[in-house]
């Protein structure tokens, strides 16, 4: 009984670990480095998204797309001043 017992803890402590890690992954407050902005985007722009990442995408795909065009425009010399 004793031997079970511990081989139960040690299981639920594994699994207790990793619904840790899943949780972390999938839930909880965005990361601190991320400010919220409010963008304003016309609903054919927001249907196009939705249509290649799904309505739970939408956050994760703006961001790249950002960082995308800013190392494009950091690439290609492109500033404030230039435009």
């Amino acid at each position: 009984m004793c031997q079970l017992t511990i081989s139960f803890i040690q299981w639920w402590l594994c699994v207790d670990s990793i619904n840790d890690i899943f949780y972390s992954i999938t839930m909880g407050r965005p990361p601190l480095n991320n400010k919220p902005i409010l963008i304003r985007l016309s609903e054919e722009s927001i249907a196009k998204i939705d249509s290649l990442v799904g309505t739970y995408g939408r956050a994760k795909f703006i961001r790249e797309a950002v960082e995308n065009e800013i190392e494009r425009r950091a690439a290609e010399g492109l500033s404030k001043s230039d435009q």
